[in-house]
Order: structure tokens, then C-alpha cells, then sequence
């Protein structure tokens, strides 16, 4: 007789359930049988392998003989029993220990790292959500221009993360995010090298650091609070070659996007943003993979709803601190400089008038700006439009990338949005009539402009709403009756008796216009404060691009949308605040003769078409000298065209270097206009006083500068507008 005991390890669980089944059996037989019967035989089918049980057997059965006494009997049932019931639960506990095994080996690992003081940052891979390919509206993706490293500034009293990717070489690197980093704390690039020398740093890893303890220098520089915390988040994307001593150019999409869901499930549990700079783009590249990350941060925003904010980075942000929502995408300027208000313009201004305002003369006191919810960095504008429009043409988007690239134009506004174009589909489409959708789009789009940029200006000057005694309203985007002005008016709460005019379909000049009319206002009517405001947006000529119309694409390449406003008076008042910083000498308007075809705009069903004639620049060259010289005459000024500053509506590189070229002007002549359309492209009549704003801010750094100039605009007829201006700072 074989020991039951000899079977533990030797036979699998399927063998013991069988012998098992075997000694079931054997003992219901046994009372079933007499002493004389004791013999029987077993089927060799219980087992599957008998002879590890018996010694001898035929092809057909197995012969057993229990001959032995009752108490052996028992006893030998009772160890069967006992040697299989351990058997099965050995085999029950082995189970589990192989599925955890990577996971022991990983707590082994970590506490033989920990005995010798290292301990791993690293994230494991998080659970994914059921539904983690279907996108929501939770969370959402902001673009910002700024430094991802002072993401407080972004966002004050909110935990955060700082996204950055690396490569597994485990060696810190210098300049850029490196340096950046490492001065947010020391920990950052030893917590790196400590990875790699325990061989903690795998493509895919994301190692999360705490920032425990940054400078009081940095955080008041940040902003940083002591009632959030930030991470850095060390995302292990790129390769190291060792031969080449570079990581490879591109990053790792699917170590990308592992990295980005451990990111992602971080910040859910933290409640904290993730802020990074803008990976995976390469500027006039066809290796460009960004718009595969964009998508996939869209994803882990949505799937856990957190919010992620993409950096650009650049010196010299313009004047708009403010995030922009759209629900699709939006975006935050960082302003450094000084403190400003929500639409662009400085919450206020020491009153540092140098130079005496003529009694009598109209003088600008305050000057505001506002935009619109969606914002397009040029380098974006290409794929967004060929795709919001169907474009399967390859000439035209060629043609649209090189058009990107001679306006100059870095970053414009514009109120159409990915939204606008799911309810209203039919404005990307060819031949549809669509004005008056246009109009529902446009009407209430400029007045909400108008709305926040006077209440800027307003901030500005600080005087009560009731001492606004004129209205002046410009646009060229809008259609109804009544205007404009009156439901502008009606928002901001000005008194009945305001008078108001409204100024429709000027065109790029209709800025200078307001402000000439506003001037007239002033002078002739004593103790009056004139509130101009401009709005304009491109609703109405957007469309699909044709070859039939070229001039469509130099709009999408050019043109943005946005609101500007000032207050116009004679006669400041220092004792109520005011504070002039130009005065407005003499204005003059002329129109060139046979040109009115040269800027054609038509009103159809489809909107508004324009056309601009390949000679414009040089009808504006041909008639600007004379132009100018009559203007500085009225002031007794002589033809020392680099004497004065020049304010120019930027309609386009080609007519600024045209003037520049005539009027033998130095470069930095024009540079306030250049930057205002590298800033916000072509706004039409609103561009000007984004022009003088940045006159203003440039005379005060220079402490004074010169004290004439001229602001210009030319427009349809074809039309000049011009003013001599005297800085009165």
C-alpha cells in the first residue's frame, strides 16, 4: 500500500481532485460490501496515471486489496484525506503569488531601495476610467503664453503640476527648462540622477517631485502661495543614444501618452492643473507631431477632468493678462510688467504730464481694449481653417502657409469658434446664403466688444459714467436698426440724453475718423467727455477658400477681431483724476480720385466680399508725402519726416514698407504699428488705437521722446485719414 502522503507535490491539482474522487469511493464501497468482498477493482480512467498509486495492473483494471484491519483502515482514509486537502490549498496559495509577482518583485525592489536611502518617484499606471475613449466637457485645454515653470502665475491658489519631458541618459542637462527647473529646487535634477543610478528610469516613467521648498526670492516672484503645492512631473519620453550623445529629435507618442495618463490621474487626485510648455512642435516642419499631442491632452482633460494649460513662451507678451474660454480652447497672456485689468488696459496711470494740453484742444484721456474668446497663433491657422473649411486643395493651403508667413502677424482674435461652426455649419459651405446668421453671430459679438473695452477705458479715466455726454460708435461688422450705438449705450447705462453718432462701413480708416469726430465734438462743445468705441469682426467675410477669389486667403492670413475705446475732451480736469497723454492738434481726411474700385466691398447673401487691388501700395505711396506735409504745416513744422513719431494703421507689411521706403523713415519708425500687427493682425478700425497705446507706452519708457506725430489710416475711396498728434508725455 502506497502513503497518501508521497502524493503532496507530485501530482497537479487536477490528479488530486481525481484521487480524491478515488477515496470517495473506495470508502462508500466498503460499506456497501461484505468482509468477503473486500476485492474489487478500479477503473483506470480515475486516475491519470495509476501506476504512481499501484505496482501491478492489466490493461483493463487494477486490482486492490484493502486487507487490512479496520483501525488501519480508518487511519489510512483519514490521511488520504488530510494529504489532499493540503495539497489543494498549497495550490490555492500559489495561485494569487503568481498573479502578485510582479507586483513582489516591485515591493522588494522598493524596500532594497529604501534600505539604501533611495526612494522611487516614479507613478504606477493608473486604472482607467470604463468610458476612457469617449471625451466630456469636464476639464479642458488652455493655450497660454508665458513660462510653464510659474504656473502660479496662471493659477494662484490652485495646486499644480509642471509637465516636462526628458530623455533616460540620467544625465541633467543645461539651459532652457533645465536651468528653469533647477531653480525651482535642487531636488528636481538630483531626484533624475538618483533615478538613473538605480536604475529607476525607464522610457515611459513619470517621476513626480514635490517642490518643498522654493526661495522666498522665487515666491515672490511667483506668487507662490503657502496654501498649494506644486510637483514637477519628469516625463521619460526620449531615447539616449550614447553614440550620438543626443537624445533622438522627436519624443515617444505611446510613451508620450502613458506618461500624460499618469500626469492626468496625478492631478485628479491632487486637485491640481498641469501646466507645460508646447511639446512635440517644430516650427515650418513636416515632423511636426502637434497636433497628435494636442489631441491626446483634449483626451486626458477630458477623461479626468483636469485642467491643462500649454505654454508658449515669449519676452514680450502683449498687453491682454486675461484667459480667454470658448469651451473649446481658450488663452492667457502673462503680463509682467504692471498690473492690469480684464481687458488689457493698466488699472491706472501716475499722472506724469510733462507738457501743457492747449487750451481749447481735444486731448485723449484714456484708451482701453478688449477681444474676443478664441484665439489663433498664426502657426496654428493653417490646419485649423483648411480643416474647419473641408479645404482638400494643396495649392491653396500652400498658398495660405506663405501668406502666413510675409503678414508678420503672430497672434490674432476672432469670434468664430469651433462652436459657432457646429450650430452654424453651413458657413463653411460654398454658395450658401447666410447673412442673416452672420448677423446673429455678429450683432450681439461686437457690441459685447464694445461693451468691455469702454468699460476698460472708462476704469481708466475714472470718472463716472454719468459725465459721458457724447457717444461715438464705429464698426463695420454689424447691421441693424437701431445700431450699435444705442443697444452700447443701453448696456453701459449712459444717460438718455447722450449724443450719439454712428459711424458704419469706414473700413480700416474709421478709427482716425471717430477720432476726428470725437475732436470736433469736443472743441465745439465745452466741458464735454466723448466715449469712442470701435468694434469689428471678421463673421461676416468668413467662407471657404476659391480660387475664383485670392483675396479670401490675404483675409484668413490677415485680419482679426476685436474692440477698442477712449475717452476724448478738452480741457482736463487733474482735479477729477485726469490725466491727458495726447493731444489731437489738426485733422484731415482726402480721398483719391478714380480709386473707388481699388478696396471694393460688397454686401450678399453670402455675407461681405472684399477686394483689395494688387496696387494699392502704390496709390498710397504715390499721394502720402503731400499727405503728411500739409498735416505737420499746420503746426509750422518743417519735412523732418524721422522728427516726428509715427502712428500708422497697419493695413499690411507691403503699404508700411512702401511709407517707410518714401519717406526715407528710419526702421524704428514704424515699430509700434509692426507690433501691433504682429500682436492682433489687421483689426480694421480698431488697429489705430492699438497703434497709439503702444506710441504711449514707448514715449514714457523712452521719458518723453519727441513731442509731434501723426497717426494714419487709409481705407475705401481710396481714403486718407490723418491727425496731428502732440504727446503731452
Amino acid at each position: 500500500m502506497f502513503d497518501p502522503t508521497e502524493i503532496n507535490g507530485k501530482s497537479g491539482e487536477s490528479k488530486l481532485s481525481q484521487v480524491n474522487a478515488m477515496a470517495e469511493k473506495i470508502i462508500a464501497m466498503r460499506h456497501e460490501l461484505g468482509k468477503d468482498e473486500r476485492k474489487f477493482e478500479i477503473d483506470p480512467a480515475f486516475v491519470s496515471d495509476p501506476g504512481e498509486l499501484i505496482a501491478e495492473r492489466s490493461s483493463a483494471s487494477v486490482a486492490f486489496d484493502p486487507g487490512f484491519d479496520e483501525s488501519s483502515y480508518l487511519s489510512w482514509v483519514e490521511k488520504f484525506k488530510d494529504a489532499s486537502q493540503a495539497s489543494i490549498e498549497q495550490n490555492e496559495l500559489l495561485k494569487p503569488r503568481r498573479v502578485l509577482e510582479p507586483e513582489d518583485r516591485r515591493l522588494r525592489k522598493l524596500l532594497k531601495w529604501e534600505s539604501l536611502g533611495y526612494n522611487s518617484s516614479s507613478v504606477k499606471e493608473p486604472i482607467l476610467p470604463v468610458d476612457s475613449d469617449i471625451s466630456s466637457d469636464l476639464g479642458s485645454l488652455n493655450f497660454v503664453y508665458g513660462d510653464c515653470t510659474q504656473p502660479s502665475k496662471v493659477c494662484p491658489s490652485e495646486n499644480t503640476i509642471i509637465f516636462s519631458c526628458i530623455d533616460n541618459s540620467g544625465t541633467w542637462g543645461h539651459g532652457g527648462m533645465f536651468d528653469a527647473l533647477a531653480k525651482l529646487s535642487s531636488d528636481i535634477p538630483v531626484a533624475y540622477e538618483r533615478a538613473a543610478e538605480f536604475g529607476d528610469l525607464h522610457l515611459g516613467d513619470l517621476h513626480l517631485i514635490k517642490i518643498d521648498g522654493c526661495t522666498a526670492d522665487i515666491q515672490r516672484e511667483q506668487n507662490v502661495s503657502d496654501d498649494h503645492t506644486e510637483w514637477v512631473a519628469l516625463a521619460v519620453v526620449q531615447s539616449y543614444n550614447p553614440r550620438r550623445k543626443v537624445p533622438r529629435s522627436n519624443i515617444s507618442l505611446p510613451e508620450l501618452e502613458r506618461c500624460l495618463s499618469k500626469a492626468s490621474y496625478s492631478a485628479s487626485q491632487n486637485s491640481a492643473s498641469i501646466h507645460m510648455p508646447r511639446v512635440g512642435y517644430q516650427d515650418g516642419s513636416d515632423r511636426s507631431e502637434w497636433y497628435t499631442v494636442e489631441r491626446l491632452l483634449r483626451k486626458y482633460a477630458a477623461i479626468f477632468g483636469i485642467k491643462i494649460f500649454v505654454y508658449y513662451y515669449r519676452q514680450d507678451p502683449p498687453h491682454n493678462p486675461f484667459i480667454f474660454k470658448s469651451g473649446f480652447s481658450s488663452i492667457l497672456w502673462v503680463h509682467e510688467m504692471s498690473k492690469v485689468d480684464a481687458n488689457g488696459s493698466t488699472k491706472s496711470r501716475p499722472a506724469s504730464t510733462k507738457r501743457s494740453p492747449t487750451l481749447g484742444k481735444a486731448t485723449i484721456l484714456a484708451i482701453g481694449k478688449a477681444f474676443p474668446s478664441q484665439v489663433i497663433p498664426q502657426e496654428c491657422l493653417v490646419e485649423g481653417f483648411i480643416r474647419d473649411t473641408k479645404c482638400e486643395d494643396a495649392l491653396i493651403k500652400e498658398k495660405l502657409e506663405r501668406l502666413c508667413k510675409t503678414t508678420t502677424v503672430k497672434t490674432r482674435y476672432t469670434v468664430m469658434s469651433k462652436e459657432i461652426l457646429d450650430k452654424y455649419p453651413e458657413l463653411a459651405r460654398e454658395g450658401s446664403p447666410t447673412l442673416n446668421q452672420r448677423l446673429e453671430i455678429a450683432n450681439p459679438a461686437v457690441t459685447e466688444m464694445a461693451l468691455q473695452a469702454s468699460l476698460s477705458c472708462i476704469k481708466q479715466w475714472g470718472r463716472p459714467l454719468g459725465h459721458i455726454t457724447h457717444l461715438v460708435y464705429v464698426s463695420s461688422s454689424e447691421l441693424r436698426l437701431p445700431g450699435g450705438d444705442l443697444h452700447l449705450a443701453t448696456r453701459l447705462g449712459l444717460r438718455s440724453d447722450v449724443g450719439r453718432v454712428m459711424l458704419y462701413f469706414l473700413g480700416c480708416y474709421g478709427g482716425v475718423t471717430g477720432l476726428r469726430v470725437a475732436k470736433d465734438i469736443a472743441e465745439n462743445n465745452p466741458g464735454s467727455r466723448i466715449l469712442l468705441t470701435t468694434s469689428e469682426t471678421t463673421i461676416l467675410g468668413f467662407r471657404p477658400p476659391n480660387k475664383a477669389r485670392p483675396y479670401d486667403l490675404v483675409g484668413a492670413a490677415l485680419f482679426g477681431d476685436g474692440a477698442a475705446a477712449a475717452i476724448i475732451g478738452a480741457d482736463p480736469l487733474p482735479s477729477h483724476g485726469e490725466s491727458p497723454f495726447m493731444e489731437l492738434s489738426h485733422a484731415a481726411q482726402r480721398f483719391l480720385p478714380g480709386t473707388h474700385d481699388v478696396i471694393d466691398g460688397r454686401l450678399s447673401d453670402e455675407g461681405i466680399y472684399f477686394k483689395l487691388g494688387r496696387d494699392l501700395p502704390q496709390k498710397i505711396e504715390a499721394n502720402i508725402e503731400e499727405f503728411c506735409k500739409g498735416l505737420m504745416a499746420t503746426a509750422g513744422l518743417g519735412e523732418g519726416f524721422n522728427d516726428v513719431f509715427w502712428a500708422v494703421h497697419p493695413g499690411g507689411p507691403a503699404i508700411m514698407n512702401k511709407l517707410e521706403n518714401t519717406l526715407k523713415l528710419r526702421s524704428d519708425k514704424l515699430e509700434c504699428s509692426r507690433k501691433a500687427l504682429m500682436d492682433y493682425g489687421n483689426v480694421s478700425s480698431n488697429t489705430i488705437f492699438y497703434v497709439i497705446e503702444n506710441m504711449r507706452d514707448e514715449l514714457m519708457k523712452r521719458g518723453g521722446g519727441e513731442e509731434w506725430g501723426l497717426a494714419l489710416a487709409f481705407g475705401p475711396g481710396i481714403t486718407f485719414e490723418g491727425i496731428l498728434m502732440r504727446s503731452l508725455s
